[in-house]
């Protein structure tokens, strides 16, 4: 387990040391604070294992979420990525009463009965359901990534601010198969101080930052 902390100051960093220091299994370091998801990149660009699962610092997993995403993987060696189902949360951790995923994203209406059963989603056709501007895996939780994934499109990029994952979501979809596990799941958590919560959905910005990422992740791929 690889720890990223940005100089908090509400007591994250003391935690996060004692946890280190009862398992020699965790690395631990401190740098500046780069947003998400381009804070994500020092433990991304350290990991030296062949699967990634990026564990966001509010946000949890049902037990078996890993180990499931791991054994989809393994067994579909053409896939880089494995995706599970989403849960929204609140401060609280209890599910919201109005669930996001996966009525309100472009996987859950181009999927119809899959989405709730295995099956394997063949690159280019996440990336190009992108393309409406719409999500297809909405937070990254839901995603096991092999390491050599992130080699081929590049790293997360600060430059969109905090729902710049999408534009990466679009350039993994562009090039990888992806595995849909759906017997198991992972959350993201909405409270006020949360980024998601500040994303300025449906603005005239934020569609015009779409666009941009849009074009961005075509330019990108082209190559592959």
């Amino acid at each position: 387990m690889l720890v990223y902390d940005s100089y908090s100051d509400d007591g994250s960093w003391e935690f996060i040391q004692e946890c280190a220091a009862r398992d020699k299994r965790m690395r631990i370091w401190q740098g500046p604070r780069q947003g998400t998801p381009g804070s994500w990149n020092p433990c991304i660009r350290e990991a030296a294992g062949e699967y990634i699962y990026v564990a966001t610092s509010d946000d949890t997993m049902a037990l078996d979420c890993l180990e499931k995403m791991v054994a989809a993987l393994e067994q579909h060696d053409d896939c880089g990525l494995a995706h599970c189902p989403l849960v929204h949360i609140d401060e609280a951790g209890l599910p919201l009463p109005n669930q996001w995923w996966p009525e309100k994203t472009i996987f859950g209406r181009s999927a119809g009965d899959l989405v709730n059963q295995p099956h394997k989603r063949k690159a280019p056709y996440d990336g190009l359901l992108s393309l409406t501007g719409e999500h297809v895996y909405f937070s990254f939780t839901q995603l096991l990534i092999r390491q050599s994934l992130f080699a081929q499109v590049g790293p997360l990029e600060s430059q969109w601010g905090s729902f710049g994952d999408f534009n990466w979501y679009m350039r993994a979809g562009l090039v990888s198969n992806t595995i849909h596990v759906p017997d198991t799941w992972a959350t993201l958590r909405t409270h006020p101080k949360s980024a998601t919560f500040v994303v300025p959905f449906g603005t005239p910005a934020f569609h015009g930052k779409i666009e941009a990422m849009i074009l961005d992740a075509v330019e990108a791929c082209e190559k592959h």
